[in-house]
């Protein structure tokens, strides 16, 4: 029988995409597949040596780990450099559970850093390269998407930011955003206007209403479940944010004659009946790919 390829899918306990996209890739009996969640993680044997800085390809490892790094999950499966494909769905990795809220955060904050060092080292068998933001790739707040959506010929929704939103008044037909507790907007989904009271000296960000038109799916360089002539745009846009694998909300907004873009997540919900099969096949696709040029290597 000729070697199988390996994908380990790290995910959240509860992520039913990811569970159901893990039985897609093993009825395909194709490669071999892990699933392994946080608690996993956080209870596996860890041998990391980060390197200083990006290496390329060096004695089998791409990245800036060691050929030594290893991770061992509790039911013996093992992580390291000769893995060919990890897909991480885990935006930040939590610590062990500490008695003292204090020890809990600085726990946390050392647990995603060396996440982050060890997903890095692993170079390109991760599909989407971590952030520092989320260990799952670069997730654009509204800001940069329509920076970047306008350079590769893409529009997105009417959108106004404010520092202040007393001095600020709302745009007639516009609605707020829920603004997170940290940084800008993430995603265009407004909501309806609240009578809290007079308006505060806090970030407001508005937009025009949007009707939504779902989300494609982008594997690689193709493109599904959108509009034909978007395919190419999407695909590039993908590419310019550094993502392999996300999903692409679309909308139709008043301000545009082709569908607009309201957001990238790398981390697609896969609620399409043929996305799970389509992602598993991509992840088998390239797993091979990389078995075979490391054989050849």
């Amino acid at each position: 029988m000729a070697t199988q390829s390996s994908v380990v899918i790290l995910a959240h306990r509860g992520d039913l995409a990811a569970v159901g996209l893990a039985i897609a890739m093993h009825r395909r009996g194709r490669c071999r597949v892990s699933l392994a969640d946080e608690y996993d993680l956080v209870g596996a044997r860890i041998v990391h040596r980060p390197r200083s800085g990006w290496q390329h390809a060096d004695a089998g490892v791409a990245g800036n780990g060691s050929a030594a790094d290893l991770v061992e999950l509790p039911d013996g499966t093992r992580i390291t450099p000769a893995t060919d494909v990890v897909l991480c769905r885990i935006a930040a990795l939590p610590a062990a559970a500490q008695s003292d809220p204090g020890r809990q955060a600085y726990a946390d904050a050392e647990t995603n850093a060396w996440a982050l060092s060890w997903l890095a080292g692993l170079g390109d068998a991760v599909v989407n390269r971590p952030s520092p933001l989320s260990l799952t790739g670069v997730e654009p707040d509204l800001l940069s998407l329509q920076r970047l959506a306008a350079a590769v010929g893409l529009a997105t929704p009417d959108l106004r930011v404010a520092a202040n939103a007393a001095r600020s008044p709302v745009h007639p037909g516009f609605q707020p955003f829920d603004w997170p507790a940290a940084g800008i907007p993430r995603y265009y989904a407004t909501t309806p206007p609240l009578d809290t009271g007079p308006p505060l000296p806090r970030p407001l960000a508005t937009g025009e209403p949007v009707r939504p038109m779902g989300r494609a799916l982008v594997l690689g360089g193709d493109v599904l479940h959108a509009p034909a002539g978007l395919r190419d745009r999407i695909a590039a846009l993908a590419d310019a944010i550094g993502l392999t694998v996300c999903e692409v909300g679309l909308g139709q907004a008043r301000s545009a004659a082709e569908p607009v873009v309201t957001g990238v997540s790398p981390v697609p919900r896969l609620t399409g009946p043929d996305q799970p099969a389509a992602l598993a096949g991509y992840l088998q696709r390239r797993g091979h790919d990389r078995m075979l040029r490391g054989s050849a290597a």
